[in-house]
């Protein structure tokens, strides 16, 4: 059974209990949505993502990860044996070969993380990637692109990720 499922199961009958979310959140139902569970033809998953969309648990401001992976690039924001494993881990990073990373000429080098929300009706809960782009002569740059709720095919989405890191690239120099 899925964890959805499960929630869902757990709470037809309403009421103002507590709902246990994914990394230790909870709230009571009541805080989550202004319709009742019970209601006829209620929509769980949607009032579910609803929910996440409006108070993400996960969620940062682009600004602070920007303003956190320079301090990361910098070698202030972890000590230095974490500063290399998160490093290393985000320089082996394989997912996302068309966002970002496909945007920076030949010759740069790019450390990322890219992350991808859950799809509900054709609608996309997140499609992010940030990172760390070096240029040939070493300066480093922080890059973060993270759409919200979107319905952009999946090549818009690439193809606007790849347009900001090539005009960071562009930009480089100026």
């Amino acid at each position: 059974m899925s964890f959805l499922t499960t929630l869902v199961s757990a709470f037809k009958g309403g009421g103002d209990v507590r709902v246990p979310v994914a990394g230790g959140f909870v709230a009571p139902w009541s805080t989550l949505f202004d319709a009742s569970p019970a209601s006829p033809g209620f929509d769980y998953t949607a009032a579910i993502r609803e929910a996440y969309l409006a108070n993400p648990m996960d969620g940062a401001a682009p600004a602070a990860i920007a303003s956190a992976l320079t301090r990361l690039a910098r070698g202030a924001l972890l000590s230095p044996e974490s500063t290399q494993y998160l490093m290393g881990v985000m320089s082996r990073t394989h997912s996302g070969p068309k966002r970002l990373k496909a945007g920076l000429p030949s010759g740069w080098d790019f450390m990322h993380k890219t992350g991808t929300g859950q799809d509900y009706k054709g609608e996309t809960a997140g499609y992010n990637d940030i990172g760390i782009a070096t240029a040939p002569d070493g300066t480093r740059y922080a890059i973060v692109v993270m759409l919200g709720d979107t319905s952009a095919s999946i090549p818009a989405r690439m193809a606007l990720m790849q347009a900001v890191s090539g005009a960071v690239a562009e930009f480089h120099g100026k």
